[in-house]
């Protein structure tokens, strides 16, 4: 039903819709609930970016570093990634403020 390019996009233009809407909510706890609902966007388009990006390292390798492909995918969106994007993001939203590290973002 869904092949690897339509998951890559849904879960790229999900978080985008989360990343935007994170600039506009208002302030305050009605806000803050709004974020919270916004957050299960994430569930999806984690999953959907998680699940094509490992079919598509299972299918670019070969069949002897399939697993291996799989881990280098791992070490780079959860490793090199999340740490980079952590400092990076904290550098911009120290410098420039959190809407402009959501802009980033997207």
């Amino acid at each position: 039903m869904f092949g690897i390019k339509s998951l890559i996009i849904l879960g790229h233009i999900l978080t985008i819709i989360r990343v935007f809407a994170y600039t506009i909510i208002p302030k305050g706890p009605t806000g803050a609930n709004i974020a919270l609902g916004l957050h299960l966007l994430n569930g999806v388009a984690f999953s959907a970016l998680w699940g094509a990006g490992v079919v598509q390292a299972d299918e670019l390798a070969p069949p002897s570093l399939q697993a291996t492909s799989q881990g280098v995918l791992a070490a780079m969106y959860t490793g090199i990634g999340a740490g980079l994007g952590s400092l990076v993001g904290g550098v911009i939203y120290e410098q420039y403020g959190c809407n402009a590290m959501f802009y980033t973002v997207i």
